[in-house]
């Protein structure tokens, strides 16, 4: 046999198909192959790439040493699809730590459920407001700001010292169980006052002293005395100075009852029983009748015609007391205008007997009769 092999072409080798190759001749195969084939550098994949049981992919990374980074997956018990996000950045793992950004988080996924009940944020992680400003949440209640303006729904505790540097509204009741300072004000800038109305209201004249102003002009004063002074900011005669009324006109006071029921002035020693009027001044609208008392008792009245009424209510007893300088002495002993109880006259004329200018009590028993007695001086 000769040794020598006659060289043959690859086309011409029969090669039967198997696998993936449909090739029938060496050469087919091998252009096949070499079309099928995964390179080593930069290979490209289509269709789906299956690893088999127990596969690992290893990355060896920059550096050819003993490190190296393994994809592995977890025994499945179902099948799981991981889709990797149309963008460009970093596979974040459960281990990693600072890789995550705002930009990576949609507004509104975290809820109050993913944080944690201990979790604080540092005043310096919130937006800045302007200074000495409060957070508090807004108009809606679904948001928070920061504001000048606190508005508080409940109750406001403060347990130090509080200091307004402005205008405090309250629509409410300010209830205090300790004490209140206000500045001491003056008659055109009351402490207190209503509304836009700042020159009316209540003040602090002076030490143990409180005023009240109307218009910018001091009306009233409780001095540190417990006097009350009205028009005036000085007490009357020391007797008779706890009430003290001015003013540089005409000065009075008026007591308005109901047409059928007294005004009164009362004088009493006592806070309780007959010794609360144990003298009085009183006016009935009634009967218009003036009454004055004594000893818990009524003494003098002057009736609705003027009629003085001594020891007695009744006008029938002791119906006038008069003073004239006009009545003339008749000589018959009457006294004209006469229908009086009791008169005191000083006489122009004669007594019959030729005495003038005299002055006489006269005591009368009816209207029109002659007088039954008479004194003249």
């Amino acid at each position: 046999m000769s040794s020598t092999v006659v060289a043959q072409v690859a086309e011409n080798v029969a090669f039967t198909a198997a696998g993936n190759i449909s090739a029938t001749n060496v050469q087919a195969a091998i252009e096949e192959l070499d079309t099928e084939k995964v390179g080593s550098a930069s290979p490209t994949f289509t269709g789906t790439v299956a690893l088999g049981e127990d596969a690992v992919m290893t990355f060896e990374g920059a550096t050819s040493n003993d490190f190296e980074t393994t994809l592995t997956v977890t025994d499945p018990t179902a099948d799981r699809t991981i889709t990797l996000p149309n963008v460009t950045g970093t596979v974040v793992t459960t281990g990693d730590t600072g890789s995550v950004t705002s930009t990576m988080i949609t507004d509104g996924t975290i809820v109050n459920a993913d944080i944690n009940a201990s979790a604080e944020i540092a005043v310096s992680k919130l937006a800045n407001g302007t200074a000495r400003q409060l957070l508090q949440t807004d108009a809606a209640g679904t948001g928070v700001e920061f504001t000048s303006n606190v508005d508080v729904p409940g109750t406001f505790d403060c347990a130090g010292a509080g200091t307004f540097d402005s205008t405090l509204t309250v629509t409410g009741v300010i209830n205090a169980d300790g004490k209140v300072k206000f500045p001491a004000g003056s008659a055109s800038a009351p402490s207190f006052y209503s509304g836009t109305d700042t020159n009316t209201g209540l003040y602090f004249s002076a030490a143990d002293e409180i005023s009240v102003a109307t218009g910018g002009t001091q009306r009233v004063v409780f001095d540190s005395a417990g006097r009350l002074l009205v028009g005036t900011t000085t007490e009357g005669e020391a007797g008779a100075d706890n009430l003290t009324i001015a003013d540089s006109g005409h000065c009075g006071i008026t007591i308005r009852s109901g047409t059928t029921h007294n005004g009164a002035i009362y004088f009493s020693d006592a806070t309780s029983g007959n010794a609360e009027f144990d003298g009085y001044i009183f006016y009935t609208q009634n009967n218009r009748a003036l009454i004055f008392g004594t000893a818990q008792a009524e003494q003098m009245r002057i009736d609705s015609s003027g009629r003085l009424c001594l020891g007695t209510t009744s006008s029938t007893v002791l119906s006038t007391f008069a003073l004239s300088s006009t009545n003339a002495y008749s000589s018959t002993g009457n006294i004209s205008n006469d229908n009086v109880g009791l008169k005191l006259l000083n006489t122009n004329g004669s007594d019959g007997t030729g005495v003038n200018n005299y002055t006489g009590i006269q005591f009368n028993v009816a209207s029109g009769a002659t007088s039954s007695g008479s004194l003249a001086m």
